[in-house]
């Protein structure tokens, strides 16, 4: 015959011990999970700033490259319809006459904006001034 204390190390762990176990598991582990999200969030939104301020700069190097070459009048809000854009992403580019700028007191000016967003909320934007 066994002795109780040899039938208390064989009886091993019980259903109720072991859901109680898991749901402390759980419980602990839910604000590592919501770290885990926001990092991952944070790491998309890094990755749309970064691509958008590629494109806002290759957009403002083409609408630099148009007016020396092929002249300030041929300027337009869709001369960047033809650069490549990252899946997701959108853009707007604007040109303003804004010759009441007082830096353009001696020539003719344009406000250009290129703006870069993702679903509505902005990732990028580069504004300059463009003399003719």
């Amino acid at each position: 015959m066994r002795n109780s204390k040899s039938l208390l190390v064989e009886r091993g762990v019980t259903l109720i011990e072991l859901v109680i176990v898991i749901i402390v598991i759980g419980i602990v582990a839910m604000p590592f999970a919501h770290g885990l999200y926001a990092v991952s969030r944070s790491s998309v939104i890094n990755n749309e700033v970064l691509l958008g301020n590629a494109y806002t700069q290759t957009c403002a190097e083409h609408i630099l490259y148009a007016r020396r070459n092929q002249g300030y009048a041929t300027l337009t809000n869709t001369i960047c319809d033809t650069l490549p854009i990252a899946a997701g992403l959108a853009k707007t580019v604007t040109i303003d006459d804004d010759s009441g700028d007082p830096a353009c007191a001696t020539a003719s000016c344009s406000r250009v904006l290129i703006e870069v967003t993702v679903n509505g909320q902005s990732r990028a934007a580069l504004s300059f001034l463009l003399m003719n």
